[in-house]
């Protein structure tokens, strides 16, 4: 089978320039079956080239800039779609040429979903999240401006969701509940295929025997690890600090918080001091959890599964989230879940002082993380989709 990819951004899980949707393109793409071949479009958003592994299985790939964010905002009174999506756009006669021949095409991310309407092969497109829902959510969060814009770019993505899914055309996210929302507001066909992840699983070449079951690192320390520029971790981070963190300071003073990841930006590295230390980018993510008691994630907005709460638990971190946060995840004492601060300073004071909780929850993880699935796996679920798609066309035809 033969694709054509096209996305949104370079597919790289660099910490220097990637983010969470092209750490997913680049695992996907580098561990597809080896009977799939597939010629790789992307845009240029960010400094940076696609992963090696990627641009080694491609047999082509080509680069295009984007229109100027500028020029983008002084179009949006005269188009529909999201501001990022115009900025997205090919030369009719580039995309006939890249598609001719191909079995599927395969379209990565809300920003690439415009251009369905140039190709004729059976096309997918992975949404990862549903924009549409998330920029609701983060506007019920903003205020003025921002509100506002918000909720025109959650308008325009809805409208590009729409005339996606009516066009008979698949899409993916990365969980059911969001694929239940998404065909709730298109009436189209929506898939989960959930991501893989990496740190601590027996395919990434990690040993999660690292954190033996019952031991518990020395001190009484937290983490956080995530894109500190992804808007939905710097919401996180700014409710743990105001809403969180002084309840379990005042119960555990000598509580640590370390916050590790990149592109810090002001927002975050305020946070600094007070117990909080933001360590930035760091080499080996699964250090930083293995060295915490838990990991928290408190935000109110984001939409898709968490992929740092994933990597927690394969890392041996019990992990304490928010409802928003634990999205897509099994609960239990692996992923102690809380509706309000209060709640989630209760689990995190729980496993800093008691360890006899905090042991067993370390032995959850590890029993949690024997049933992940691996990048490998989640590639091929996404292959067994894309050939379905192609062999009920060409009945079709």
């Amino acid at each position: 089978m033969r694709l054509l990819v096209i996305s949104e951004s370079a597919p790289t899980a660099r910490p220097d320039g990637g983010n969470g949707s092209t750490l997913i393109s680049a695992h996907l793409l580098a561990n597809l079956p080896s009977d799939v071949s597939f010629d790789l479009v992307y845009f240029r958003d960010r400094a940076g080239d696609p992963d090696r592994a990627v641009s080694d299985r491609a047999e082509s790939v080509h680069a295009i800039e984007i229109e100027p964010k500028r020029r983008a905002l002084l179009a949006q009174p005269f188009t529909t779609l999201p501001r990022a999506s115009w900025q997205r756009r090919i030369a009719s006669a580039d995309l006939a040429r890249w598609s001719r021949g191909v079995d599927a095409v395969y379209l990565h991310g809300l920003h690439v979903m415009h251009l369905a309407g140039q190709v004729t092969p059976p096309v997918v497109a992975h949404e990862v999240d549903p924009w549409s829902l998330y920029w609701r959510q983060r506007a019920m969060e903003s205020r003025g401006l921002r509100r506002r814009y918000d909720l025109d770019q959650s308008r325009r993505a809805e409208r590009l969701e729409r005339t996606f899914a009516a066009s008979g055309a698949t899409i993916v996210v990365v969980n059911e509940a969001d694929a239940q929302a998404l065909r709730d507001s298109t009436g189209g066909r929506v898939v989960a295929v959930s991501n893989g992840v990496t740190v601590g699983h027996p395919s990434a070449g990690v040993d999660p025997s690292e954190s033996a079951p019952g031991v518990l690192p020395p001190g009484r320390s937290l983490a956080f690890v995530g894109s500190l520029d992804y808007p939905p971790n710097v919401e996180a981070l700014g409710r743990f600090n105001d809403e969180v963190w002084p309840l379990v300071r005042a119960a555990v003073p000598d509580a640590r918080m370390v916050v590790a990841g990149r592109r810090a930006g002001p927002a975050v590295l305020a946070l600094q001091g007070d117990g909080i230390d933001v360590v930035g980018a760091v080499p080996d993510v699964g250090a930083v959890f293995r060295s915490a008691r838990a990991s928290v994630y408190a935000g109110r907005t984001g939409r898709g599964t968490k992929n740092s709460v994933s990597e927690s638990i394969l890392a041996g971190c019990p992990v304490v989230a928010s409802i928003e946060s634990a999205r897509g995840q099994p609960t239990g004492p692996h992923l102690l879940v809380g509706a309000e601060p209060s709640a989630l300073a209760e689990h995190a004071v729980r496993l800093l002082l008691d360890d006899r909780a905090a042991a067993e929850a370390r032995r959850a993880c590890i029993e949690a993380g024997g049933q992940t699935k691996s990048w490998t796996t989640m590639a091929e679920e996404m292959a067994g989709l894309l050939r379905d798609m192609v062999r009920a066309s060409s009945q079709q035809s």
